[in-house]
């Protein structure tokens, strides 16, 4: 789908902007923490892999890979057009990653799919996509102790319309949405918690008293875009616009929970140019 050349994933725009404290508009409300730490689309792993991709079979087809001892990753996707009037796209993977130290992250599981519908007569669209991540393993949480982080998930969903516009080829417009929870944990270090509830550096885990432990996090992410192709000169010019928002909720106590300072919300338009050769 046209749209799709913009809408997904939500981590290529924005996500290597740092956050920032509410109503603090110098380099001091800057935080530790990036957008990626908060939105993530739990892509498959990659590396130095075996992979196999069956045949298509009546629209079905079957992939697995395997490889870096020890990553994994088995789907099934479906693509089919149904009397020219409505096509779907869907995927269902499964991966799991247990060389997670070597990579700085904790060894896990990832479920995820996505299903898209595109209307021909119409050029109406669909498409719906979510993900859950589960640790396999304990960790040092953030004063010392064992535990697992809570397991982080996200749903995204875009409609969108595709039509002829203009003679020189196809105009698409879309929306979309995504929730992102606990994609920082309590396994956060205390690099990363300065500034979410006011305390300054070296104070993180410092006392009893001192929050040491993301409780919650959610993020939010909506936008909008349009794509412009140019069928001759095999060429797509997109224009898009999104708004982030997070909340981050931190503790002094595993389960605890108490209110952060708020977050600047963050805005991105980006435009630009595809080319195809």
């Amino acid at each position: 789908l046209a749209a799709q050349l913009l809408a997904y994933p939500v981590t290529d725009v924005g996500g290597g902007f740092f956050l920032r404290r509410g109503g603090v508009s110098d380099a001091g409300g800057l935080l530790a923490l990036k957008w990626d730490d908060v939105i993530d689309s739990l892509d498959e792993p990659d590396g130095n892999v075996v992979t196999y991709s069956s045949p298509n079979f009546a629209g079905a087809s079957f992939s697995a890979l395997w490889g870096e001892d020890d990553i994994w990753n088995a789907g099934i996707g479906y693509h089919r057009t149904f009397d020219q009037t409505l096509q779907i796209a869907a995927a269902l993977a499964v991966n799991e990653n247990q060389q997670g130290e070597a990579e700085g992250l904790i060894d896990h599981r990832t479920i995820s799919g996505s299903v898209s519908i595109l209307h021909l007569a119409s050029g109406l669209s669909l498409t719906v996509a979510g993900g859950q991540r589960t640790y396999l393993r304990s960790v040092a949480l953030a004063d010392g102790r064992e535990g697992r982080p809570d397991e982080p998930h996200f749903y995204y969903s875009k409609v969108g319309w595709q039509g002829a516009v203009v003679p020189a080829g196809m105009t698409a417009v879309y929306a979309e949405f995504g929730q992102f929870s606990d994609f920082l944990g309590a396994d956060a270090d205390a690099g990363k918690l300065q500034g979410l509830d006011g305390f300054g550096a070296g104070e993180a885990c410092n006392s009893s008293g001192s929050a040491c432990f993301v409780s919650r996090s959610e993020a939010q992410v909506w936008g909008a875009g349009v794509v412009q192709e140019f069928d001759e000169a095999n060429v797509k010019l997109y224009l898009s616009y999104r708004h982030f928002d997070a909340a981050i909720d931190v503790s002094n106590a595993p389960g605890g929970q108490a209110i952060s300072q708020p977050l600047t919300a963050l805005e991105t338009l980006m435009t630009g140019m595809l080319i195809e050769f």
